[in-house]
Parts: structure tokens; sequence; C-alpha cells
């Protein structure tokens, strides 16, 4: 129907080349549309590759972090036993000092010995948990950042979908409009 009125028009008016120039500059404004969005297609598509790379760092981050977790937990673990056996320890050292006076002071010795490995186990103790809440505040940043970065790149992909879409139909416009401006000159 379109073309119908254009040929009238043309027929009609005898406007032949107005109405060409008027279809080649339309389709020079296509084929500059069509170069914009090809440009900001590769730019996202650059955005989303550099997202990608940030989230596959996260991710190594994230399992770096989640291994120095576990290994500072299996080592709590081992200083909570160990205070476990040196207390047990302490608990018969100390009935076998209110059995013994005559080794009162051999006692009391090896006594103050456990105490103060006891007290140094107990900072080691603070020291790692402490490391384990640093660790796992850093597990949760890290947890955080790789969905805020999964979130900008599907709003990237909706993006360059929309712009690819957008990009088919002024390709196809153009094409239409070269279609008419070849059928026009013959």
């Amino acid at each position: 129907k379109q073309w119908y009125q254009r040929r009238v028009a043309i027929t009609a008016g005898g406007k032949v080349k107005d109405t060409l120039t008027k279809e080649q500059q339309a389709a020079i404004e296509a084929e500059e549309q069509c170069t914009k969005l090809e440009s900001m297609k590769s730019k996202l598509e650059d955005e989303v590759s550099g997202l990608m790379d940030q989230i596959d760092e996260e991710q190594d981050n994230n399992f770096k972090i989640s291994a120095q977790k576990r290994a500072l937990e299996a080592e709590l673990s081992d200083v909570k036993s160990n205070i476990e056996i040196l207390e047990s320890s302490m608990k018969t050292k100390d009935a076998d000092l209110h059995r013994k006076d005559e080794a009162l002071t051999a006692k009391e010795g090896e006594c103050a010995k456990k105490d103060e490995e006891m007290r140094r186990l107990a900072d080691k103790q603070k020291s790692l948990e402490a490391a384990i809440t640093d660790l796992e505040v850093s597990l949760a940043s890290a947890s955080e950042k790789a969905a805020s970065l999964d979130r900008a790149k599907k709003k990237a992909d909706t993006e360059v979908k929309r712009l690819t879409e957008e990009l088919d139909n002024e390709r196809l416009n153009k094409a239409t409009l070269d279609k008419n401006l070849r059928t026009k000159e013959t």
C-alpha cells in the first residue's frame, strides 16, 4: 500500500528526484543508526566481558577464602582438642599434687608450665577465631560482589539483546529502503 501511494505521489507530482533524495537520505540515516547501534553493542559486549572476568576473579577469591577458612577451622579444632587434653592433664596433676605433698614443688613447676601453654593456646585460639571472623566477613563481601556482578551482567545482557533487536530492525528498514531505492532508480 505504501509503495502504491509513493508511486502515485511520484507520477502525480513528478517529484521523482525529491522522493529519491528523501529515500537516499533515509537510507544514510538508517546506516548511521546501524553503525551507532553496532558501536554500542560492541561496547556493551566489552563491558559484559569485563564483568565476566571480575566474576571469575571473585569466584577464585571466594574459593581461596573458603579454603583458608577450612584450614583455620581445622587448626582451631586441633587447638581446642589440645586445650581439652591439657585441661584433663591439669586435673590429673592437681589430684596428684594433693596426694603427694613431698613432690609439691616439682608439681607446681609443671602446673605453671601447663598454665603458660594454656594461655598461649587460648591466645592462639582467640587470634584464630578473629581470623575466621575476618575471613567470613571477606567471604560475605565477595559473595555480595559476585551477586552484584551477576545482576550487572544480566542487565547488560538484556541491554545487548534489546540493542541487537533494534539493530536488526534498523537493518531490515535499511534493506527495505535500499530495495525501494533500487526499484525507483530502474
